[in-house]
């Protein structure tokens, strides 16, 4: 893979979430989610460009809002088929290759998503993940794909999950693509760091109150220990 690619970053974000409707924008001492999110993707060096990737509904004018808030470019685009949003966005912004990541990950690690783009960076996979199997905890997955691969194959989409989910394809049909799956250390399925319902903001509000350091400079072993303690 050449090293002088542009790999830009795609947060995926709405506020029409079924289970809990606006939780992207929910204030957790004093900011939204998306802005822990946010936190850590400028702490890294290979995030490249950032884009949040909304809808073109008014429902998510408020995302857009905060993004023209906070400093951080935005792309509107069709609610039930974010895997053409996606399409329009690369073919806006010309990216050869995009980190995805969903707003519903605040606690994404740097050290994740490093690990992720250093392997796209120094090899030639069509896709890099750590969901395929999963070992990190959910609310850590990374992919890096190449956007070439990601514009031609979208024109065998022909399911819904395959344009709601935007990688879902890729994973259905794994033998037709190169995927590298890279590991955490320890096995942490058992983890939930995404925040998907009212308990979920519970348990994100606990583990921010029991840090002692800003929340990007934490490992993923030490995030998982904050977690068990306060879920026994």
């Amino acid at each position: 893979m050449n090293g002088n690619m542009r790999v830009g970053t795609i947060v995926q974000a709405r506020m029409n979430s079924t289970r809990l409707p606006g939780k992207v924008l929910h204030r957790v001492h004093g900011q939204p989610m998306l802005q822990y999110l946010l936190e850590s993707l400028n702490r890294c060096k290979s995030t490249g460009e950032i884009v949040v990737a909304t809808s073109d509904k008014e429902s998510d004018q408020p995302i857009v809002n905060f993004c023209n808030n906070y400093g951080v470019q935005y792309f509107r685009g069709s609610l039930n088929d974010v895997s053409g949003r996606f399409k329009r966005l690369l073919e806006t912004f010309h990216f050869d290759g995009f980190l995805r990541i969903c707003a519903d990950s605040p606690f994404i690690l740097p050290e994740v998503i490093e690990k992720a783009v250093e392997i796209f960076y120094t090899s030639d996979f069509d896709l890099v993940t750590n969901v395929f199997p999963r070992s990190y905890p959910t609310g850590q997955s990374v992919e890096v794909l190449k956007t070439s691969t990601f514009i031609r194959t979208y024109k065998l989409f022909n399911k819904d999950q395959h344009f709601e989910h935007v990688t879902k394809y890729f994973y259905l049909n794994h033998k037709q693509f190169e995927i590298m799956n890279f590991y955490c250390d320890n096995d942490y399925t058992d983890v939930s760091l995404t925040v998907d319902n009212a308990k979920d903001i519970v348990m994100f509000e606990k583990v921010i109150t029991n840090m002692t350091k800003p929340h990007w400079k934490y490992t993923v072993s030490e995030i998982v220990a904050i977690y068990r303690d306060i879920s026994l």
